[in-house]
């Protein structure tokens, strides 16, 4: 075979293989959401995978420079060793930008989404892509500040599972950190954002971190959290019969797989809606 050819090939088997690397899959069949071997043993908070994230999210949040998927380690709700992605999005650098400016590249926004669901496939990391949601993470980046956006619900979707969620969000903090990734980590300033179910991951957070990340007091300055929920039971209660009922699946689901993550998935027409 002719030289050429054999490096017209060579190009495109190159080619190929960046743009698999780059396509957009769901989590659910995604083969970078699983953890490596040996993951267990590691510190919450470790990071376990990093990548560019994939696709054209720079393209489709304004204000942005990079975006990153980190793989990190975490603490299920039963304490036991499991792992969450956040979505890192970094705001334009340089010394006249506003990261620099006004906040010395070194001001950390972890906004936890509602999403609201018990499926994998809702979450963040991949919902993200919808321009729809790219307005408060533009207006954010804008301002110079660096925005880490959570699958706090980790790998099992565990919708309004409060320990985890808390412990996921201030694991991302910790992976964030530790990698930097642009931040200025001299004396980096955290902030947490949340509304609704946003705003549980957030409340639970600051409630855990005395206990769960006491190195972050003094990092993580504050929360701001609207629309939260007082109590899941109750709300449970509330919907029923309402537009909202749905929710109640998704509760249902969670309350199965936390329990079992092995145990099949229940029928959404059942009579417990």
């Amino acid at each position: 075979m002719a030289l050429h050819r054999v490096l017209a090939l060579v190009s495109l088997w190159l080619g190929l293989a960046s743009a698999a690397k780059s396509t957009l899959l769901p989590p659910s069949q995604d083969p970078w959401y699983s953890a490596p071997h040996g993951w267990e043993k590691t510190d919450p908070g470790t990071v376990l995978r990093v990548r560019p994230a994939p696709g054209n999210l720079t393209a489709t949040i304004g204000n942005s420079s990079a975006t990153y998927n980190i793989l990190f380690r975490t603490t299920s709700s039963q304490y036991k060793p499991t792992w969450a992605v956040t979505t890192l999005l970094v705001p334009e650098l340089g010394p006249k930008s506003a990261a620099a400016t006004i906040f010395h590249e070194s001001a950390l926004l972890s906004y936890q989404v509602p999403y609201d669901s018990a499926d994998v496939d809702a979450s963040p990391s991949y919902s993200l892509y919808s321009t729809e949601a790219s307005d408060p993470y533009g207006a954010a980046l804008g301002l110079g500040l660096f925005v880490s956006i959570p699958d706090y619900e980790g790998p099992l979707a565990s919708f309004t599972a409060g320990v985890i969620s808390g412990h996921a969000t201030l694991d991302s903090v910790r992976a964030v950190l530790s990698l930097g990734l642009g931040l200025n980590l001299t004396a980096p300033r955290v902030a947490l954002w949340g509304y609704s179910g946003g705003a549980l991951a957030s409340e639970w957070a600051s409630e855990l971190a005395v206990q769960y990340a006491p190195e972050l007091s003094g990092v993580i300055l504050g929360a701001a959290l609207g629309g939260l929920t007082p109590n899941v039971s109750s709300v449970l209660q509330s919907i029923s019969g309402s537009d909202a009922a749905g929710l109640r699946w998704h509760l249902r689901q969670t309350s199965l797989k936390c329990k079992n993550p092995n145990r099949e998935i229940v029928n959404p027409e059942s009579t417990y809606i």
